[in-house]
């Protein structure tokens, strides 16, 4: 293989493209000091391989590429190519096959160095390799820079012998065979790791076996699972169905002024779907339902420290919890929306709900802004109306709050009048059934009610809610 041309773009001080056609025969570069004669021993070294910027007289490989002055501009990049005459086919049986070899290298800054040979990506070894088969490299020392005279003749031995075997064509072996070497290393690397996998995955299967008993285990139990929850649904609809023939049996061959229900089922709010037939079958019968809460010492303050309610907290201030969250399901399930005939008693004025006007009125007007798990902006302005005016206009509520003027001054004022009426918990007083009427009276008729506004709570909003004639 003979070198004929070498051609530097952006390589040191070679920012332009420059070809150096290398003629048969000696080929000579004459100029002053700084011309840039090194380079080209430099490019030429570059192309071949040559990984270490020191030889470049470099701090890093990317400084080969031009730099800039006072008149260019740096580069980005910088290319060296050579063309060799493989007329006599001595190149590598890779390469063996074309009469004229073009070797490329090209740098990016801050992106590494590319090899190309006749157009094709290669790696740095395989040019390496190639010159090493020529007897020749970018460490060769047919290549002569400043020094290296002095360096061969001061070289140790094992230098020495490189020299020797370069000169006799034996390089590209040993190249080789160090490569072959690297390659057997890595195999028997492999070959231990792959013993290391190997038990790994042999206790894995273990593991695996035991899983996959666990899946059939867990498909055989899934399919009883969903056996017993279809059964459990269809009792739930079939309860259901039973509980909305009972009601309209109360109503319609009873005679029954309403229905009452709990503000919860064993636990189970009242929005669930099985509970939508009930919500239906009353919204077309048209009757009220009185709405009592309902909450046992079972149900803990503090789930996470204690398993039942201390203290009768569970009735004192549950009961009102119980009521106002009723409620609240009620209104954002829609189904105040979807049953606009529903007539609902709230028990005890409502519970809590007339002392939270704030934040079921603004509070709730701005609601999802506290949640981010949950798409409840969207819910709240799907709703017909603002949450507050479902509380204030649409629900009934009762006067019974056990004697208490403060909580019953709040609901009159909170409910409109047309929706409320008289009520007491009688028996349920320490005197057994006289005190919380007569104080309920009491506190009602302090209030300085007019004749019109007193009927209406305590015997006309009763008429009107239920249908019936009640005063004659």
């Amino acid at each position: 293989m003979k070198l004929t041309r070498l051609r530097l773009l952006g390589f040191k001080s070679f920012v332009e493209p420059t070809d150096f056609l290398i003629e048969p025969g000696l080929t000579g570069v004459v100029g002053p000091n700084g011309c840039g004669k090194s380079n080209l021993v430099e490019a030429l070294r570059w192309v071949m391989g040559e990984s270490s910027h020191k030889s470049m007289r470099a701090s890093s490989m990317d400084d080969v590429i031009f730099s800039g002055n006072t008149s260019r501009p740096a580069r980005n990049n910088a290319e060296v190519g050579i063309s060799i005459d493989n007329s006599e086919r001595g190149a590598p049986a890779a390469f063996n096959d074309a009469d004229m070899l073009e070797i490329a290298r090209r740098i990016e800054r801050e992106s590494g160095s590319s090899y190309r040979i006749n157009g094709r990506e290669v790696r740095a070894r395989d040019v390496q390799i190639l010159f090493a088969d020529a007897s020749t490299g970018a460490r060769s020392p047919a290549l002569v820079h400043q020094g290296r005279i002095g360096e061969i003749i001061q070289a140790k031995p094992e230098q020495r012998r490189r020299v020797l075997e370069e000169a006799a064509g034996i390089s590209g072996l040993h190249a080789r065979r160090h490569e072959a070497e690297l390659r057997l290393k890595a195999a028997e690397t492999n070959l231990t790791r792959v013993e290391d996998v190997i038990g790994q995955l042999t206790s894995q299967m273990e593991a695996l076996k035991k899983q996959a008993r666990q899946a059939v285990r867990y498909r055989t139990v899934s399919a009883q699972v969903r056996k017993a929850e279809a059964t459990l649904y269809h009792l739930r609809w079939t309860a259901a169905n039973l509980e909305v023939g009972e009601a309209e049996r109360a109503v319609n061959k009873l005679g029954a002024l309403g229905v009452q229900i709990y503000t919860n089922v064993a636990g189970k709010p009242l929005d669930r779907p099985e509970y939508l037939p009930f919500w239906k079958k009353i919204n077309e019968l048209g009757v009220p339902v009185w709405l009592h809460p309902a909450r046992g010492a079972e149900t803990a303050d503090y789930p996470a420290a204690e398993s039942k309610s201390l203290y009768e907290i569970w009735w004192t201030i549950g009961w009102s919890y119980e009521t106002a969250c009723a409620m609240l399901r009620l209104v954002y399930s829609k189904i105040m929306d979807n049953h606009p005939n529903l007539k609902i008693i709230t028990h005890h004025f409502g519970g809590i709900v007339p002392m939270l006007e704030g934040r079921l009125g603004p509070g709730n007007d701005v609601m999802g802004n506290r949640t981010t798990d949950q798409d409840y902006v969207s819910l709240r302005k799907g709703l017909k109306k603002r949450p507050l005016d479902y509380f204030k206009n649409d629900f009934w509520t009762d006067t019974a709050v056990f004697t208490a003027e403060a909580a019953t001054k709040c609901g009159m004022e909170f409910f409109p009048i047309d929706k409320i009426v008289f009520a007491s918990d009688c028996p349920f007083d320490p005197e057994g059934g006289t005190m919380y009427p007569r104080e309920t009276l009491r506190i009602l008729e302090k209030l300085g009610m007019d004749q019109a506004t007193a009927d209406k709570v305590f015997w006309k909003n009763l008429e009107t809610v239920t249908g019936r004639k009640i005063v004659k």
